[in-house]
């Protein structure tokens, strides 16, 4: 790899002193790094589009199961059994997930040798009442008397589910790791995740530091024969929209991770097998010291996700609202995000930005092809003002979230008019700079739709991991804080 944008310490001095990094989206670090740093920023926006894709087909697919149910009914919807001597409480979420986990001979191990700690029940006002310490011994009896509460409906649904994620989800899995390792990982047909009681488990740093990386997460992992431990019992809905993700994120960034990994670790060598240099030599020569830094960072926070707001942390949900009370039914805001269009004239020229304008916005064909509209739709406009992934998936919003989202609206529909127009001036560049793909095909929306994603890059504002600067992807409260408008000044800056 060669930067052929220049050694940029020179007489100014140390790069990181010249240019915070902390600053630096991943687009405007990889641009620096050369032509080869630019196809190596193209690769990981392939691969969150395809995260995007992924959640998208099961977002469908889930609607098809779950068809109008109320999710959070039966979240809160509560039963008391005796158990082992003891008052223990289920909501019908739970028993749900208990019904399918009976059904998976490892999961069985652990229920009648271990026993079952049911999770929180989520009360009538979303607050949480406090969960078990303990865990339980059960029966087969005890388990058909909880069980038997289900209706036909309830176990369609919990049997939808799982089929989903032992079925499309283990297919999509099955691809990454056949393109990675040569073998198929997930291939049990009744598979349900299985969270075991932490506090019967020994607690091992290593083992948990590779849990953090995609290709070391649980559900990777081979079972365990005649495990012992309680298992965690928990809402199925909760259960199936976290390993949706997973799974997404698996079959969406394995390959693409083990890449970026190879080539941060890469050797020059010359002709007789002599080491002349390294990836991380020409980083640090192009950046200084911290180079490197942001380099790992970024791979940290690919691996494990950045957390939307409104995860259900506090702190996000209080960072979430400061925002969110900022910019909902503000008419100000309203009225500017069109101007976003603007934005743009450093990317694309004006009298395609023109011609754009004028010419109706059909935002649906945007979503069609362009994920990272998908993604804005979702919510995932602005820094700090994400809804949970699991409402996304399930219609599960609270009372207290669609209000939000309600409020938001405006600022979203008015924003998703600048893109409409920022697609149409795409199409029109297109359209002049690349005659031989003909109008209206796939070829040509899919021409489009690349093209409109690095727009969308450069001049745009959206919260993603890869449209983030180090600095926005900080774990710590006060920063996020700190740093929750950010995103409408900071866009990164190509040059070259």
């Amino acid at each position: 790899m060669r930067s052929d944008r220049g050694d940029y310490r020179g007489a100014l001095g140390k790069i990181d002193k010249l240019v915070n990094l902390d600053m630096l989206t991943p687009q405007g670090y990889f641009h620096r790094l050369g032509r080869t740093g630019d196809d190596i920023f193209r690769m990981l926006r392939s691969a969150q589009d395809r995260h995007i894709e992924i959640m998208h087909e099961a977002q469908r697919a889930t609607k098809d199961i779950i068809g109008k149910l109320d999710v959070r009914k039966l979240e809160r919807e509560t039963h008391t059994f005796d158990l082992d001597g003891q008052k223990v409480t289920l909501s019908t979420a739970q028993i749900m997930s208990l019904y399918e986990l009976m059904k998976r001979k490892q999961a069985q191990d652990h229920i009648f040798t271990g026993g079952i700690r049911p999770d929180a029940v989520r009360g009538g006002r979303g607050i949480r009442e406090s969960r078990r310490a303990d865990a339980v011994r059960v029966t087969v009896e005890d388990l058909a008397e909880i069980t038997g509460k289900l209706t036909e409906e309830q176990i369609r649904i919990a049997d939808g589910l799982q089929k989903y994620m032992g079925g499309r989800l283990a297919e999509l899995g099955n691809q990454a790791s056949m393109e990675v390792y040569g073998y198929q990982k997930f291939n049990e047909p009744d598979y349900f995740p299985i969270q075991v009681d932490k506090n019967q488990t020994q607690k091992d740093i290593t083992k948990d530091a590779q849990a953090q990386t995609i290709a070391g997460r649980g559900f990777t992992k081979s079972t365990t024969p005649k495990a012992n431990n309680a298992v965690m019992v928990g809402s199925i809905f909760d259960i199936f929209s976290s390993h949706v993700n997973d799974m997404a994120t698996y079959a969406a960034w394995l390959s693409t991770m083990e890449n970026v990994r190879r080539i941060r670790d890469f050797t020059y060598r010359d002709s007789e097998g002599n080491r002349t240099g390294t990836v991380k030599s020409v980083i640090e020569r192009v950046f200084g010291r911290n180079g490197n830094n942001y380099l790992n960072k970024l791979v940290d926070d690919l691996n494990q996700g950045v957390r939307a707001s409104g995860s259900g942390n506090f702190m996000d949900g209080i960072i979430g609202n400061y925002k969110a009370a900022a910019v909902a039914a503000n008419l100000r805001v309203v009225l500017q995000q069109p101007t976003a269009i603007l934005r743009a004239l450093n990317t694309i020229d004006a009298k395609y930005l023109i011609a754009g304008s004028v010419r109706r916005g059909d935002w649906e064909k945007v979503m069609k092809y362009a994920p990272i509209a998908r993604w804005k739709d979702w919510g995932y406009f602005d820094i700090n003002t994400g809804r949970q992934m699991k409402d996304v998936l399930l219609g599960s919003s609270s009372a207290m979230e669609k209000i939000k989202q309600a409020s938001m609206a405006p600022a979203g529909k008015a924003d998703s008019f600048a893109w409409a127009r920022l697609w149409n001036a795409v199409e029109a560049e297109t359209k002049d700079r690349r005659p031989g793909l003909k109008p209206g095909t796939d070829a040509f929306y899919k021409a489009v739709a690349d093209r409109f994603s690095q727009v969308i890059d450069q001049s745009q504002v959206v919260d993603g991991i890869l449209q983030r600067s180090q600095i926005m992807r900080s774990p710590d409260a006060l920063t996020k804080m700190s740093t929750s408008f950010m995103a409408e000044l900071q866009r990164p800056t190509i040059c070259s």
